[in-house]
């Protein structure tokens, strides 16, 4: 689980010298911090680049999530493993700042049969772009999708962008808006991104008394997303015992159930996350039938023909079915629709 879920090299760092774990456990948790630790500065570079290119076309930018906490909130970047390379772009330069970087050599991951314009417009990023030595790129236009559960969108945050300290010429979100992101990031996914979560904002407790905490939860609660903090500083502050809710001074009182979901959600196995998905959009009580059929219809603009539609279709329709019977999955799903039903209210 902790390999399925990137927690080794974080574990390399905070347990790793204790006698009790077994050596050939710390050897697995060394060895991935250290290819950890290499994946993070070839990262690093590949940000700068990027960087530097969209500068001199004077497309603003800003680097999102994993490369913000990687390299300004955890003690060492190898702790706080990458997937992508997440960026955010004014909407109006994204399919710009996109033929600048196949420019570099990149190159889009899968073929799709959406009109860019329409996707920038309806999506909150663009298809996937991947270089030739592996790094994968995210356009982003938005921080996330208005699904209905969802705080309304931000605005201004490539305003309030900071340069980032441990890298001159890289842009990040300001420090409340990178909690917001992460916070109704974490939600928006229903925890899909496992225990991680818990020690981002474990670690970032430690840098909360730099954070303007009264302008953080006045605009939470202006903006809507109080909740989800809320939900993300407690959960750490229960399941990783660091004084997360106090550092953070939160005002919001969490019903127990949802602390105690924590963990059915986080720790679900990674095959289980399409059907949670898939199972969690058909059941939700706030949107119709014909609103759900509607969604469905609609993303048949995304796929070049008719069979990969179906395909994807049918792939819905076994995620939603397939696992249902098992009492774990019936206990997930009843966790997903709380926290749903929860942040809605």
């Amino acid at each position: 689980m902790a390999d399925d879920h990137r927690c080794r090299p974080a574990l390399h760092r905070l347990r790793g010298g204790e006698r009790i774990i077994p050596n050939s456990i710390r050897r697995g948790w060394a060895g991935s911090f250290r290819t950890s630790t290499l994946a993070a500065l070839a990262k690093r570079a590949e940000l700068a680049r990027i960087a530097r290119d969209l500068a001199e076309a004077d497309i603003p930018m800003v680097a999102l999530k994993g490369a913000w906490l990687a390299w300004t909130a955890y003690p060492e970047p190898g702790m706080r493993p990458l997937r992508d390379l997440d960026i955010l772009v004014p909407q109006d330069r994204a399919l710009e700042a996109r033929t600048r970087l196949l420019a570099l050599g990149y190159e889009q991951c899968e073929e799709t049969a959406l009109p860019l314009e329409e996707w920038t417009a309806r999506f909150k990023h663009l298809p996937a772009l991947a270089s030739r030595e592996g790094h994968v790129v995210e356009i982003h236009t938005r921080l996330w999708d208005d699904d209905g559960r969802m705080p309304s969108h931000p605005i201004g945050l490539l305003e309030r962008r900071v340069e980032s300290a441990a890298m001159p010429g890289l842009f990040v979100l300001s420090p409340i808006d990178n909690v917001m992101h992460l916070a109704v990031h974490a939600a928006f996914h229903r925890f899909d991104g496992g225990p991680l979560m818990l020690l981002d904002f474990a670690t970032l407790a430690e840098k909360a008394d730099a954070l303007d905490l009264p302008t953080l939860w006045d605009r939470a609660a202006r903006e809507g997303w109080a909740r989800h903090a809320a939900l993300c500083i407690n959960a750490a502050d229960r399941w990783t015992q660091s004084g997360t809710a106090e550092a953070f001074a939160c005002p919001v009182i969490l019903p127990e159930e949802m602390l105690s979901d924590v963990p059915t959600l986080i720790g679900k196995p990674l095959d289980a996350r399409e059907s949670d998905i898939a199972t969690a959009k058909l059941t939700r009580r706030d949107i119709g039938v014909g609103e759900k059929l509607r969604r469905v219809l609609a993303r048949r603009e995304r796929y070049n023909s008719l069979a990969e539609y179906g395909s994807w279709v049918g792939g819905e329709v076994r995620n939603t079915f397939a696992k249902r019977a098992t009492p774990g999955d019936r206990m997930r799903h009843d966790a997903v629709a709380r926290l749903d039903d929860w942040l809605r209210a």
